[in-house]
């Protein structure tokens, strides 16, 4: 997995102000973050990209009782987003974890110990407790599974073992581009409605990474 670092680290960014982690992930324009990285009550937050840019990014949507916050870009950034999977981890799965680029970017390879409760995240039966040791700071980083789907967030505890899964969102995220797909869908003039698989899947997917 250590040899598919650098797809993880290209997607990642910093969450300025409370110097978190985040990444961009399912399009160009949105970035997941941990929700204790966005001090109540701030609807936009600065974020710096690969490059060094800084931009800002609107709160798009916020959860803090599963520690899961989305934000939204005005303009795509050059970068492949990462995928979300939309199944908790299993213990002993493996995972991999990239650390902050400004921090040297450093990866390690880490397991799923078990799920359990968390106090910090009240509404999440299955908390992803890993033998990742990260540090204050790496909290909204990435940890990705053997496909290279993120299948949670770094949330904290000791040595920031414990993540929060992000399942949820990502179920929320495949359930808001279907309905915009269908919206598009059944306003399109008729002599859109049969193309191509390729290109209608190029289609939707501009849809859902334009939507707003």
């Amino acid at each position: 997995m250590l040899e598919y670092r650098a797809d993880v680290a290209q997607a990642m960014l910093l969450v300025l102000g409370e110097s978190c982690a985040g990444f961009v992930a399912e399009a160009p324009n949105l970035v997941v973050t941990a929700a204790h990285c966005i001090p109540y009550p701030k609807r936009w937050v600065s974020v710096r990209v690969p490059g060094g840019n800084e931009l800002v990014a609107r709160l798009d949507r916020i959860d803090r009782d599963t520690d899961m916050a989305l934000l939204r870009l005005a303009e795509p950034l050059p970068v492949v987003p990462l995928r979300l999977s939309e199944q908790v981890p299993a213990p002993g799965d493996p995972l991999m974890f990239v650390g902050r680029s400004d921090r040297g970017g450093r990866a390690q390879l880490a397991r799923v110990n078990k799920l359990d409760r968390c106090p910090s995240l009240p509404r999440v039966p299955n908390a992803v407790f890993t033998s990742v040791v990260a540090r204050p700071g790496d909290s909204g980083a990435p940890l990705v599974d053997a496909r290279l789907r993120v299948v949670a967030l770094v949330h904290g505890g000791a040595r920031c073992h414990i993540a929060a899964p992000v399942a949820t969102l990502a179920l929320q995220l495949g359930s808001d581009r279907q309905t915009i797909f269908a919206q598009h869908w059944l306003s399109a003039p008729q002599h859109w409605l049969f193309p191509s698989v390729a290109a209608d899947r190029r289609w939707s997917l501009t849809m859902a990474y334009n939507s707003d």
